[in-house]
């Protein structure tokens, strides 16, 4: 009883499409001649069954675009050279782009045919047709699609090889996609492979063959062929490689600096009265949080401030800032200093604060920063050492290389749509990879001026001099004063440990400006308290309330 109902919905199912539709294959004949060049020719003889309607015709789908196993988009290269009916006259017919296959749309749309008609679809396949492996190659072959609605009542297939195989297998499904059903009704010579399902084949049904022989049979692509392949399949890539080309002309004309023709010598002393902050931003290009918290300790090392350990819980670790002086209208101060200053203490004279507390800076703190850190670009564009400035032309090309991004997937996936094609990962990949290509070349793209660039030269002297200082030249130098005079100027440099280590033993007494919880003094226990205290700093002079 199993095997009557099994067998009566397999005739339903066969059955139900052909009513649907009107009409169906009655045979589909499929010849593969595999060339000794590694080419194809497919010869598909389709006899369609339009005895329930009439039609202008009909259309193949050949699948052409695939992804192998790396995730790359490869795309079979097939060439369609005839359409005919049985008698070898010629069918009307174009091709289009349907997705991810070639369509053979057959047939005149000004004339409706029925009844029996053969269609005999002949193409070559430059590319696709062969897999080569190290120890054999095989034909990997769809033999009928599964693309058709409509059942096939006959179907037959032959691959043929250019030459006699040693060891010649072949293996071959039936169903649809994906189907592990195995067709034992295979036969084989030394040159030829015969496929006869013994059964109609339902909608969405088809036959796929894997034939495989050993090395030699077929000649392998050479590697050019192969990259050439590759190029043309994978053309997107090229849009992000003209990318960074235009941005290499672009920074090399727009943001390269001015070449000097000068050489890098030591210094001994900050270059031009440049700040700390300053300094930081010539070097990187930005006004970092680094270079505002080390303009506040070089503050301190000038007596506008003193900086003591608060709380010593190091869950809770706090600091305590005590104005030392009026600092509003001291010609000795940059426009940030001061309003480094006023952000902690309101007003630099008597009606501001004395004392505060960095926690009382939470969330508070963060539009003096931004406005610090503007006012530190400001002072270098002024003095001549910046063509621009920098944080508006990084955020200037952050936003077109989010643009040229997003663009790229458009303008990609609307030249997909408009080809009838899908959208596959290089077009991702292209997409990112412009936007990173212009992201990267947003770093670099703030240009120093020639006067700004001979400067630099200065302060990568002294950031040497800074890194590489020891005891003995420290001693020779005899200024009781130099430590703590160039210590911020270490501290945006990041040498500020190894400042600290050329002093061991010479610099003995606590600084007056810094107050720490240390029992025992050192300058490197200095450093680190003040790399401690920086970072707590940092946190809170950019905390924020959530909007």
């Amino acid at each position: 009883m199993k095997r009557f109902g099994s067998t009566l919905a397999f005739f339903i199912g066969f059955l139900l499409p052909s009513f649907a539709y009107g009409w169906e294959i009655a045979s589909f004949e499929t010849r593969v001649a595999i060339h000794r060049n590694a080419t194809a020719t497919v010869t598909e003889t389709i006899v369609a069954d339009f005895d329930g309607e009439s039609r202008h015709g009909l259309f193949r789908d050949i699948p052409i675009h695939y992804t192998d196993r790396a995730g790359q988009h490869f795309r079979l290269r097939l060439r369609v050279t005839s359409v005919t009916d049985q008698a070898g006259r010629p069918w009307p017919y174009r091709l289009e782009s349907a997705g991810r296959y070639q369509r053979v749309r057959i047939g005149d749309p000004d004339r409706y045919i029925t009844g029996e008609q053969t269609y005999r679809i002949v193409y070559q396949v430059e590319r696709g047709a062969i897999r080569f492996f190290p120890d054999h190659d095989e034909c990997y072959w769809n033999l009928t699609g599964n693309e058709w609605a409509v059942p096939m009542r006959q179907v037959h297939a032959e691959i043929s090889l250019p030459a006699a195989a040693k060891q010649l297998r072949a293996i071959a499904f039936i169903g649809p996609y994906g189907s592990t059903e195995q067709l034992q009704q295979i036969r084989t010579t030394s040159t030829q492979v015969i496929l006869d399902p013994p059964r109609p084949l339902g909608s969405y049904e088809g036959l796929t063959a894997v034939v495989g022989w050993e090395k030699g049979l077929v000649h392998s692509p050479s590697p050019a062929q192969v990259f050439s392949w590759w190029i043309r399949d994978n053309w997107v890539y090229g849009i992000p490689l003209a990318i960074l080309g235009f941005m290499t002309w672009l920074w090399w004309v727009r943001g390269r600096d001015p070449q000097t023709g000068e050489s890098i010598v030591v210094q001994y002393e900050p270059p031009d009265g440049l700040t700390p902050a300053e300094m930081g931003t010539l070097l990187d290009y930005k006004a970092g949080l680094q270079d505002v918290t080390a303009t506040l300790i070089d503050l301190a090392v000038r007596g506008y401030l003193t900086i003591e350990v608060a709380s010593t819980r190091w869950w809770n670790r706090d600091y305590r800032f005590t104005r030392r002086k009026d600092f509003w209208d001291d010609p000795a101060l940059a426009l940030h200093e001061r309003k480094m200053l006023k952000g902690i203490f309101g007003s630099g004279n008597a009606a501001g604060y004395d004392t505060r507390l960095l926690s009382e800076l939470e969330m508070k703190f963060y539009d003096t920063f931004a406005e610090v850190r503007s006012s530190i670009y400001d002072a270098l564009i002024a003095k001549k050492y910046f063509d621009g400035d920098p944080n508006t032309i990084r955020t200037l090309y952050l936003l077109g290389a989010a643009g040229v991004g997003v663009g790229v997937w458009i303008l990609l996936m609307l030249y997909r749509t408009s080809r009838g094609e899908s959208v596959f990962l290089p077009e991702f990949i292209a997409a990112g990879l412009s936007w990173l290509a212009m992201t990267l070349f947003a770093v670099v793209m703030p240009r120093r001026t020639l006067k700004g660039a001979k400067i630099l030269n200065k302060v990568i002297g002294l950031r040497e001099f800074l890194y590489r200082a020891d005891q003995d030249r420290v001693r020779r130098m005899n200024d009781p004063s130099l430590f703590e005079r160039c210590l911020a100027y270490a501290m945006v440099f990041g040498v500020a440990h190894q400042w600290a280590r050329a002093f061991e033993g010479l610099y003995t007494q606590p600084p007056t400006w810094y107050v720490g919880d240390w029992q025992t003094f050192s300058p490197t226990q200095l450093s680190h308290d003040l790399t401690r205290a920086t970072s707590s700093m940092g946190q809170t002079f950019t905390s924020a309330p959530r909007s």
